[in-house]
């Protein structure tokens, strides 16, 4: 993936995770993942490729709110 060192995914009803993309930082995740809540809010986590680990998980509710939960 060359220099896309973080993966966004998002938490399914079901419990478990589904791979959305991959990003290039942090910034780019959380735009990206305001950007993906609009269509389909819900739980979203970012993955360190590198720590390999979660760095940021965030929820958003379909509530029309703008302001992300920042969950870690």
């Amino acid at each position: 993936m060359g220099n896309l060192g973080y993966d966004i995914l998002r938490k399914e009803s079901h419990g478990g995770f589904v791979w959305v993309e991959a990003v290039k930082d942090l910034s780019s995740a959380r735009r990206r993942v305001m950007d993906l809540a609009v269509a389909r809010p819900g739980v979203y986590i970012v993955f360190s490729q590198w720590d390999e680990q979660v760095v940021a998980e965030f929820m958003l509710p379909d509530s029309g709110s703008h302001s992300p939960n920042l969950l870690c």
